[in-house]
Parts: C-alpha cells; structure tokens; sequence
C-alpha cells in the first residue's frame, strides 16, 4: 500500500466543514478518487489552526500519484477562495497497517 499526506494551511476550514455538511455524498472530491483503481481510503481533518490534512491510500504509488494530481486540479479549480495556498505533500510506501 502506499499512503499521501496533503497538509493545507491557510484555509477557511468553517467554509470547507459547511460545503462538506451541504453536499450529496456523491458530489466533491472524494467520490473522484475513490474511483480511482487500487483506492483504499480517503480522509479529511481538520487540524486547527486553519489547516487541515488530507489521507489516501492506495495499493501503489502510481494510482496514489494519480489521485494527487487530481486533488491539486480540483481544489485549484473548486476550492481556491477557500484554500487558497498549495498542500506540503508527503507520501510513501506503508510499511506497517492494521485496521479494526
């Protein structure tokens, strides 16, 4: 597996929550890259202090790599009053994954 982190700053995270509350479940970013092949998992939290992270994970690198450009695209053309500053990005192999 392999796992991306998109730390945002900056962002108007009461605007993001309400979007969120307001949307079909099948409307927003994470519809789109959950249907990505090889997709896993998605999360988004808030982190205070006007930053928020975002997690996917994938079964490989290059679906993961897919699903970043298409988050940067989205919010870019979706989000930017709203988060406007590009994510710190981090990712890498899993090396170690239990879920309950």
């Amino acid at each position: 597996m392999y796992l991306t982190i998109r730390r945002y700053d900056g962002v108007d995270v009461a605007a993001i929550r309400g979007t969120a509350e307001s949307r079909n479940a099948d409307e927003g970013l994470a519809p789109l890259i959950s249907e990505i092949p090889g997709f896993h998992a998605y999360y988004l939290a808030d982190v205070g202090n006007g930053s928020m992270v975002a997690v996917s994970v994938y079964l490989g690198e290059a679906e993961a790599n897919v699903s970043t450009d298409l988050a940067l695209k989205w919010v870019r053309e979706n989000l930017a009053s709203v988060i406007p500053n590009p994510p710190e990005t981090i990712a890498g192999d899993v090396i170690v994954h239990r879920a309950g």
